[in-house]
């Protein structure tokens, strides 16, 4: 395989193969060399007192961490940071949520998600940069290279996601008319060999009234209290009677005495 790099590990010596997979390198007894290729898991091997080395690549997922896939290669995430953004389980775990649409409110920019009400079993949806259309404008979501629906991202477990990646413009070009307004890729976790890995979150909340009202039981506070309170409306009504022809306070008067 031609174009793997191989460095001397904790040095800036290092060389890559030529078209055959043949290298030279120089390099001391018990050296590790690192060997790496997009695409294929990073890997370390010790040298020996042999001239040779046989080594086997073993392909894996791509990192979004190191490089992005755009469709007709890969371009380093770095260099797309304007049109893709990332978070990754850290950020999710630490959020008491009831759906994977809450835990990502706030932590990608442009991603717009609204909820109906804020019942636990609602759908969010999701929106990329505003509607851009009269119809709407959803992004496409792809779970593990699935399509999926805003209802089924909703029934996915917060805790088995791994990374969420937005793709913005340019870079959701690669999936065609489906993703005009965008692209959401999420990864769940996977299976690691020879580990165990055992995780345990607890959340607890309680209400309290932020501040009891006291109580009054003297009566003759709770009276200065209603007429202090009065005072307005007494004074808007000796302000009006004073204006008011004799006359008609005649009437009202004898009004009230008839109730």
């Amino acid at each position: 395989m031609a174009g793997v790099n191989i460095k001397i590990k904790g040095t800036s010596t290092g060389v890559t193969t030529a078209e055959d997979g043949s290298f030279t390198i120089d390099a001391s007894e018990n050296s590790i060399l690192e060997i790496s290729y997009v695409g294929y898991i990073t890997q370390e091997v010790k040298t020996g007192t042999g001239n040779n080395l046989r080594i086997r690549l073993v392909p894996g997922d791509k990192n979004l961490d190191e490089v992005v896939v755009v469709g007709f290669g890969v371009q380093k995430k770095v260099n797309l940071t304007g049109a893709v953004d990332m978070v990754t389980a850290k950020q999710i775990e630490s959020r008491p949520i009831a759906n994977l649409g809450s835990g990502l409110q706030g932590l990608i920019p442009n991603l717009n998600i609204t909820s109906a009400n804020g019942r636990a079993t609602s759908n969010p949806s999701f929106n990329i940069r505003g509607f851009t259309s009269i119809n709407g404008g959803d992004p496409l979501i792809i779970v593990d290279n699935v399509p999926y629906t805003m209802d089924e991202v909703a029934r996915i477990n917060p805790n088995d996601v791994e990374t969420v990646s937005v793709l913005k413009d340019a870079a959701a070009a690669i999936y065609g008319a489906r993703g005009s307004f965008g692209v959401v890729l999420i990864t769940t976790k996977k299976a690691k060999g020879n580990k165990l890995n055992v995780a345990l979150n607890a959340m607890v909340g309680y209400r309290t009234i932020g501040k009891m009202p006291e109580l009054v039981t003297d009566p003759y506070t709770v009276m200065d209290v209603k007429t202090e309170a009065g005072k307005p409306c007494i004074t808007y009504t000796r302000s009006r009677c004073a204006n008011m022809p004799k006359s008609v306070l005649l009437i009202l008067a004898a009004r009230s005495n008839a109730f």
